[in-house]
């Protein structure tokens, strides 16, 4: 049983009068509608049954630099359909591909990071794939924006889900850097170059891999452009 909700109630017409957001279709799953300057409505298809509120009520209580969690669950003509999250000013990260290679690479870092320190809290990240990571213009950082498949992990240690969290977010940063096939590790394409592990300087590996993919193809990388089209 889920207790202490925190909760809102609104009704289909309260929704029907807001507007999506930019890119605010997701499909078959929800749709985000803009609120006010600073908040925007998760709106699912299909209403959440109990363990969703139980791990959606809990996100409602935590806060992470970098992830954009429910602040609050709301009831839509009795039915838990919807939560409210910060309004993030941004770009999805499918589209940010002007940004100069090495601040794109300082940015995904401190991403990087910040996943660790949800990791610490025993949260499984899933679904991470570009469009569910933004670049906030206000912030001018990169932000995980979707956590509706996150889990808590009471299975593995700490360190494993660092390590799996790692993983997942690595590849879509290396998916869009080089639009390459998020499953395949860098070494696939760069003969003789070791993939990175969650113990790695995440810099220093990029850098080294944009040095390396220079000196094979004799190019020079300077933005996200470059890095996709030299690949």
């Amino acid at each position: 049983m889920v207790k202490m909700l925190n909760i809102i109630r609104m009704s289909k017409n309260d929704i029907k009068k807001l507007k999506l957001v930019k890119n605010g279709n997701c499909g078959t799953t929800s749709k985000v509608y803009k609120l006010n300057d600073k908040e925007c409505i998760k709106v699912f298809n299909n209403s959440m049954d109990e363990f969703d509120l139980y791990r959606m009520n809990r996100f409602t209580k935590m806060s992470f630099e970098g992830a954009n969690l429910p602040k609050v669950l709301v009831l839509i003509n009795n039915k838990f359909k919807a939560s409210i999250m910060d309004y993030i000013n941004g770009e999805m990260l499918s589209e940010l591909t002007s940004i100069e290679y090495s601040t794109f690479i300082r940015l995904a870092n401190e991403l990087v990071q910040n996943v660790k320190v949800i990791s610490k809290e025993g949260i499984r990240i899933f679904d991470s794939h570009a469009e569910n990571i933004m670049y906030n213009y206000d912030t001018g950082k990169l932000v995980l924006t979707d956590p509706g498949e996150w889990s808590f992990d009471t299975l593995n240690t700490k360190e494993e889900i660092t390590r799996k969290n790692f993983e997942l977010i690595n590849s879509s940063i290396r998916g869009h850097l080089f639009l390459a096939d998020s499953y395949l590790p860098s070494c696939f394409y760069i003969p003789n170059l070791v993939d990175i592990s969650v113990d790695d300087d995440f810099i220093d590996y990029y850098e080294d891999l944009k040095e390396k993919i220079e000196k094979t193809k004799n190019v020079k990388i300077k933005t996200i452009l470059d890095s996709r089209r030299y690949m």
